[in-house]
């Protein structure tokens, strides 16, 4: 009987020392085969043409830039290679961009080590799955309204990220209404959307949210 052919994949980090982590663990855990790392965009797009891994694993950000489109080019004429990106802060538009580029898999380095392995053994069998902190905040969106998922975060207008800003610094339903210039009634109406929208209710929860996607500073 034939040995299994390895599960070959390219990690892209920023970081070698945890380059290196993630990749041992990776190796032991759910028996993937590091054929190449990379810090740099280009270098892991090279490696990728080079080596035609089974799928490429990358940071969301690689030398302070997002890594959505590399891995676009990375994966163009390889229709069988997968994309897995990997996150710290899980932000939402993290996640769109991921979403974008038809990544099949995403893991929230926050999230603890059996979910992790849970996306890297479905890496293995080919089966989508993103990792708990991410999958929570998709949203399926109606054919009508343009079919595809969606970070929840994404489907706020620009209208309603400027309400949540200031929402978030504390400023009270009447104090907004008057840097906006629009009504109280409207601010209000405006909020209980956002919560609606995001399936949060409780200005505490709204306001770590918007600090979390880099609306507003800590």
């Amino acid at each position: 009987m034939h040995a299994a052919k390895p599960f070959e994949v390219v990690l892209a980090h920023p970081s070698p020392v945890i380059r290196d982590a993630l990749g041992a663990w990776m190796s032991s855990h759910a028996q993937l085969h590091v054929v190449g790392q990379a810090g740099e965009l280009e270098r892991m797009v090279e490696l990728c043409s080079l080596q035609r891994p089974d799928a490429l694993i990358v940071d969301v950000m690689l030398e302070d830039k997002p890594s959505f489109d590399a891995a676009r080019r990375a994966k163009a004429g390889r229709a069988s290679m997968g994309l897995c990106f990997l996150s710290d802060t899980c932000q939402d538009r993290e996640i769109a961009g991921a979403l974008a580029v038809d990544a099949k898999w995403f893991i929230a380095l926050r999230d603890p080590p059996e979910s992790v392995e849970a996306v890297l053994r479905a890496m293995r069998r080919n089966e989508r799955l993103f990792s708990p902190a991410a999958a929570t905040r998709i949203v399926h969106v109606p054919a009508r309204a343009g079919a595809g998922e969606v970070a929840k975060g994404q489907r706020l207008s620009e209208r309603q990220r400027e309400v949540l800003r200031h929402v978030a610094t504390g400023l009270s339903k009447r104090e907004v209404a008057v840097k906006l210039l629009i009504s109280p009634r409207t601010v209000e109406r405006h909020v209980a959307n956002i919560m609606s929208i995001l399936d949060i209710h409780d200005r505490v929860h709204l306001a770590r949210f918007a600090i979390r996607e880099g609306l507003v500073e800590a």
